[in-house]
């Protein structure tokens, strides 16, 4: 009998050690930098905030996958009530979600000296809520596209809230049952952006398991009446996936997503992989979540849904505090290679130059 307790002990050794390969190197857990800050630190207040946001939220059922979302990253008093109509837009059919891939994209407020795009390629990403895995393949075959421009810098991650406010959101509609490749421009330049761009349309990804999620404000710190005109005009481009109407309205020097980069490559790959409806679940700005914030000047926030469909832009009934929702005809040229012109690459060049200076004198 001794031949079975022999092989019960190495039986034992090989499942330590397969359990042991699972676990996640603790270099590679990125931890939460604004817990207790933009959003509570601790799991059941954090968890009663987000509750109530989705109670709050009234989200007509989607008809169709959504394939990609567009929310805010503003603190949770001033943005959470309409990021919350993105992430129920979700969790109402949580079930076709779960287990899904979310390629999380957001920008550095604060970017390094180096310019590019960093994917965190592994481990984990942890909110108060628990640890997400981050699904280590996909990251590296996006990295391997064009591994000078995109890497796995941890710098750029450092104490940034763009994509990190989004998680605890994602983590309670989908029972924090998805795997993560959290994603972050450097610079948003336009280069990046094509780049980005391309990488994600050359990946093979399986889009009938993976959404795509966008983190952008909108306008900031404009009068109350004057925002609503540019958030409503920056929406019509975006909801006719208009994307060079949209840098020609941001190169006006009107328009504005802080989060353009992003916002332009999920317009451009949305409709390649599927997505050729889009809908506007919430319009509102900070001035309709914290009144007594109006007086110095409010910041825009928008959800917005990419959806499977007809091709017919659309807009939610229930979407909008203060904009009047219309749409253009103009859509996207379908190209195998994106490119942007060179004007267009000047153009958001001088505009990541121009942020990275209001950074630096603020």
């Amino acid at each position: 009998m001794k031949w079975w307790i022999f092989l019960f002990s190495i039986s034992i050794i090989f499942s330590g050690c397969a359990k042991g390969s699972e676990e996640v190197n603790m270099e590679d857990i990125r931890k939460p930098a604004v817990a207790g800050s933009w959003y509570p630190g601790d799991k059941d207040s954090l968890t009663s905030m987000i509750k109530t946001f989705m109670d709050e939220a009234s989200v007509d059922k989607i008809d169709g996958r959504i394939f990609g979302l567009i929310a805010p990253h503003a603190g949770y008093v001033y943005s959470g009530p309409v990021a919350a109509y993105s992430f129920k837009a979700l969790m109402q059919n949580a079930d076709e979600y779960r287990g899904n891939t979310v390629i999380l994209i957001g920008f550095a407020h604060r970017p390094p000296n180096w310019g590019g795009i960093s994917v965190w390629a592994k481990g984990a990403w942890e909110t108060p809520l628990g640890k997400t895995k981050v699904n280590e393949e996909l990251a590296q075959k996006i990295i391997d596209y064009a591994p000078q421009m995109i890497q796995y810098r941890k710098d750029v991650h450092t104490g940034e809230h763009s994509l990190e406010i989004e998680l605890p959101f994602l983590q309670y509609a989908l029972n924090n049952d998805f795997t993560l490749v959290p994603i972050a421009f450097s610079h948003q330049t336009g280069a990046e952006i094509e780049t980005l761009t391309n990488a994600l349309l050359s990946a093979n990804i399986d889009w009938s398991k993976t959404i795509l999620v966008v983190s952008t404000d909108m306008s900031h710190y404009l009068p109350y009446d004057r925002a609503v005109a540019t958030d409503q005009k920056t929406l019509e481009f975006v909801l006719a996936d208009d994307v060079n109407g949209l840098i020609g309205y941001l190169q006006s020097g009107v328009g504005a997503f802080c989060g353009w980069a992003g916002v332009l490559t999920a317009m451009t790959v949305m409709p390649k992989v599927g997505a050729s409806k889009i809908k506007l679940l919430k319009y509102a700005n900070s001035g309709d979540t914290q009144p007594s914030t109006a007086s110095h000047g409010v910041v825009g926030y928008c959800a917005v849904a990419f959806i499977e469909g007809n091709g017919d832009a659309e807009n939610s009934s229930s979407g909008s505090d203060s904009a009047d929702k219309s749409k253009t005809e103009e859509a996207v040229p379908g190209t195998d290679e994106y490119s942007l012109t060179k004007e267009q690459k000047l153009y958001l060049l001088k505009l990541a130059r121009r942020t990275i200076e209001e950074l630096v004198q603020n």
